[in-house]
């Protein structure tokens, strides 16, 4: 392939890139929208995702599950909601929560957003009786309380979306390291996060399956080996169309694995990943 018909392909490939990746991002939404039994779940702070977890404002929560006590404790930092005879209690900043006095565990700890303490909505929801289920597409979650008394605590319903990937906090040890959505030249799609400790978490968002495993890095070159991904590359960073672009050209043959990667926050890894 002469250098100019290469050129021509390159460009035409990162515009169809850079409108891939400026429709994820607008396709993402900010908020969640939260409905019980059928009503909009209103409140002054929306919902929000952390962790791959939905978070609402606990007193508006926990009155719209039927707890007939709302409780905040300002010394132990913790919000206790009452039903009946059960008593759930959460503590700010922690995932350690203790229900009818027994010990259990979140994933997502409760959090302070814009003044408001935030709580996870599956695990409230289950713990007050009440079932979930989750619109990855239009970022909807509906919950349905549950008649003729509270389930089975230690016996989860709930219906959530499979775990994202934690975010790797460690300090960027090479110049792949980061989070990424992708596309190679074959219309492939991919939300990637290269860890430091030169592991790989991938989900083909085209197949809609996930994967794992690891990339080494030597100056320009990288080599890549997934499930989606297995080739070597050498790494061009690029600005196009007012977005950075990390250019992985693919060394083979035929190039046809050549992948242009933008950079996302985390947050918006995690719901691409999520929503895919």
């Amino acid at each position: 392939m002469n250098r100019f018909l290469q050129g021509l392909i390159t460009i035409g490939f990162l515009a169809a890139v850079s409108v891939f990746t400026a429709t994820v991002s607008l396709a993402v939404p900010s908020t969640v929208q939260v409905f019980v039994d059928g009503t909009p779940l209103v409140t002054d702070q929306p919902a929000v995702i952390r962790n791959s977890r939905t978070m609402v404002p606990f007193n508006v929560l926990f009155t719209a599950l039927g707890a007939e006590e709302v409780n905040w404790n300002e010394p132990e930092q913790k919000v206790t909601g009452k039903k009946g005879d059960l008593s759930v209690e959460l503590f700010i900043g922690k995932t350690g929560a203790r229900v009818n006095g027994e010990s259990v565990n979140m994933d997502t700890p409760v959090q302070i957003i814009n003044s408001r303490t935030m709580v996870p909505l599956a695990f409230v929801s289950r713990y007050l009786g009440a079932e979930v289920n989750w619109d990855g597409v239009n970022y909807i979650a509906s919950v349905k309380t549950v008649n003729g008394g509270i389930p089975d605590i230690f016996d989860p319903i709930v219906t959530v979306p499979s775990p994202v990937p934690p975010k790797d906090t460690s300090q960027k040890s090479n110049i792949i390291a980061g989070i990424y959505v992708a596309e190679n030249m074959k219309g492939e799609r991919f939300a990637i996060q290269f860890n430091n400790n030169m592991t790989i978490d991938i989900k083909n968002l085209t197949s809609k399956k996930e994967g794992k495993g690891s990339y080494t890095v030597s100056g320009n070159a990288v080599s890549i080996d997934t499930e989606f991904i297995k080739s070597n590359f050498m790494i061009e960073e690029l600005r196009y169309n007012n977005r950075n672009i990390v250019f992985l050209r693919e060394t083979s043959s035929d190039g046809r694995g050549t992948t242009a990667m933008t950079p996302v926050p985390y947050e918006e890894f995690a719901k691409i990943y999520q929503s895919n």
